[in-house]
């Protein structure tokens, strides 16, 4: 969600990618239909596994709820944690707020980034 987002909203003035450290195998098709209610599709979107390179290439890196005093199992400390729940096996509804949570998180940063 947070990458098509800055997708939507940077319209090209930033590279934004979202990767996991346990991706799924396919993208929930909950997220899936609340994005589509936003008018932007992700269904050709494929999780990905966060790599080495992809932390080095990077200027900025967001956890998506996982702060850095926690201890996380990732490759990297995140420059910011959004704290968002994570919408895995959670009804539309609650996927809903999570997505406009996550909208407004990106709206914030890209604000700061004066982007």
């Amino acid at each position: 969600m947070a990458e098509a987002f800055a997708f939507k909203i940077g319209k090209g003035r930033l590279e934004a990618i979202s990767a996991g450290t346990s991706p799924s195998e396919n993208l929930n098709h909950i997220v899936v239909q609340a994005m589509l209610e936003l008018g932007i599709d992700i269904s050709d979107q494929k999780p990905k596994m966060v790599t080495q390179e992809m932390v080095e290439k990077s200027d900025m890196l967001v956890s998506m709820g996982c702060p850095p005093d926690e201890g996380c199992n990732v490759l990297f400390t995140p420059d910011e944690d959004w704290n968002l729940d994570d919408p895995h096996e959670q009804p539309i509804d609650v996927v809903r707020n999570i997505r406009d949570k996550t909208l407004e998180k990106v709206q914030n940063l890209l604000n700061i980034l004066n982007i």
